[in-house]
């Protein structure tokens, strides 16, 4: 089960707190209610900035619906996270 994190509001730039925050950060915000196959923050190509969102795998559904349960809207720095379950990207013809 892949699940998405969200590290921003639908802001265009990511804000210095959360850009500051570590792939490390995050999984071990996850750990806390299970194994974490794989976190990673997605970053542009050319500035290497944090586009402020990510992704965390976790192998247990359960262990993984209480991390969502319990960190969306989790505060990370003065900002809220936003978990949900990902979504599969949509096939272009």
């Amino acid at each position: 089960e892949i699940y998405t994190l969200s590290l921003h509001d639908a802001l265009p730039i990511c804000k210095p707190q959360w850009c500051k925050t570590t792939q490390e950060e995050l999984a071990s915000l996850f750990e806390a209610f299970g194994s974490v196959q794989s976190c990673t923050i997605v970053v542009d190509e050319k500035s290497g900035a944090s586009k402020g969102f990510g992704f965390v795998e976790m192998p247990k559904p359960g262990e993984a619906k209480a991390a969502i349960k319990s960190l969306n809207n989790h505060a990370l720095g003065d900002a809220n996270i936003r978990v949900k379950k990902a979504e599969d990207k949509p096939e272009t013809k």
